[in-house]
C-alpha cells in the first residue's frame, strides 16, 4: 500500500471513529430496570409471638401462660413488615378458636391461657351462701371466650351459687345471685296495695326467694295461690 492510500484509510477510520462517539453523547442515558424487592415476611415463630404477646397483654397474664398455635394452610404465612397492629374478632376473650387480623391479614389460630380465678375448695350445692372458705384463686384454663370468670373472691362472698359447682372448678359471675330471704314454706305476710287501699293477709311461701324476685305464695284463708315479690324475709307483695 502507498503512503498515500494509508493515509486516507487512517482519515476515514478516524472520521467513523468520531461519529459513532458523537452518536453516544447525543443518546439519552438509559434508565436501570427497577429491582423488585419482596417484603420480607414474619417467621411462624415471629407471627406466633406477636399474637401470644396480644393475648397476653388483653387477657393482663404472662405470656408463658399463653400457648398458640397457627391454623394457617402450607405456604399461607402473610408477607408482614414492621410491627403490624393485632386484634381480635369476635366479642370475648381471645381464647380457644379465634381469628386474629394482624395488619391487614387474617390470622386464624387456636389460642390456650391460663389465669388465676375464683375456684371452688370443696363441692358447692345450688343456692349455698358463699363464705371465705368455699373459695381461693387457682390457676385455671380459660375455655370459653364469653365467660365472666371472677379475678377476686371479695364480690362472691355472701352471694348463692345458682348451682351446683364441683371442687376446683370456677366460680363464674353468672352463678351468682342475691341470697333468699324467703323459704319455701315459711309462713309470710301478703300485702296488697292500691291508692289508700291496703290489705294484709297470712301465707304460706311456695318458692325459695331473694329480695325483689317473683315466687308463688297461698293465702291461707281463701287457699287460694298468687304471684308476689318479695319485699323482705318477712312480706310478699301481690297485685299492681
Amino acid at each position: 500500500m502507498t503512503r498515500l492510500a494509508l493515509a486516507l484509510a487512517l482519515a476515514a477510520a478516524w472520521l467513523i471513529g468520531a461519529s459513532a462517539f458523537a452518536a453516544d453523547r447525543t443518546r439519552a442515558p438509559q434508565t436501570p430496570a427497577p429491582v423488585s424487592t419482596p417484603v420480607p415476611a414474619f417467621t411462624d415463630a415471629g407471627l406466633t409471638e406477636l399474637v401470644r404477646g396480644y393475648v397476653a397483654e388483653t387477657l393482663k397474664i404472662p405470656s408463658a401462660s399463653v400457648a398458640v398455635r397457627l391454623l394457617l394452610p402450607p405456604g399461607g404465612l402473610p408477607a408482614l413488615s414492621g410491627t403490624p397492629v393485632v386484634a381480635h374478632s369476635g366479642v370475648g376473650k381471645p381464647v380457644g378458636r379465634v381469628t386474629f387480623t394482624v395488619g391487614p391479614a387474617r390470622v386464624p389460630a387456636e389460642v390456650e391461657a391460663y389465669k388465676d380465678v375464683v375456684v371452688a375448695t370443696r363441692f358447692l350445692r345450688r343456692n349455698q351462701v358463699l363464705e371465705d372458705k368455699d373459695l381461693a384463686l387457682a390457676p385455671v384454663r380459660l375455655v370459653w371466650a364469653d365467660v365472666r370468670y371472677l379475678e377476686d373472691m371479695e364480690p362472691a362472698i355472701g352471694k348463692r351459687v345458682t348451682r351446683n359447682v364441683p371442687a376446683g372448678q370456677p366460680v363464674l359471675e353468672d352463678l351468682l345471685g342475691e341470697p333468699h330471704v324467703v323459704r319455701l314454706g315459711a309462713r309470710v305476710t301478703i300485702r296488697f296495695e292500691k291508692g289508700p287501699l291496703r290489705i294484709l293477709a297470712e301465707g304460706i311461701a311456695k318458692d325459695d326467694g331473694s329480695v325483689g324476685s317473683n315466687v308463688r305464695v297461698m293465702n291461707l284463708e281463701s287457699r287460694r295461690e298468687l304471684w308476689g315479690r318479695v319485699l323482705d324475709g318477712d312480706t310478699i307483695q301481690v297485685g299492681p
